[in-house]
């Protein structure tokens, strides 16, 4: 978990410091709005965050040889931390565009 800190100015005397904890579900943008209720009125601001869409488990995948021709054997390699869930989905390029005509 990440925290992120800002600091907020108002127009009036003062300021403060804001902490919130970050985590993946809120990625890829965060917006915080912060407002205060003052005798002449209402007094807000925000502030948008851009989280980096990072998960706590890893995956890598590779493909061995790296490039092939078609109708050749390639070997895919798929590694992931315990306890991930991994989903692959294969398209034959050359089957789409003949659909799509």
């Amino acid at each position: 978990m990440t925290i992120l800190s800002h600091f907020l100015h108002a127009p009036v005397k003062g300021s403060f410091s804001l902490s919130f904890p970050v985590e993946s579900d809120i990625a890829p943008i965060a917006r915080l709005f912060i407002f205060t209720v003052l005798p002449d009125g209402v007094l807000g601001d925000s502030e948008s965050f851009e989280i980096e869409n990072c998960l706590p488990n890893k995956v890598d995948l590779s493909f061995r040889p790296a490039q092939s021709l078609p109708a050749s054997h390639a070997h895919l390699r798929v590694s992931a931390s315990p306890q991930s869930l991994c989903a692959l989905r294969a398209v034959d390029q050359c089957a789409a565009r003949k659909a799509r005509r």
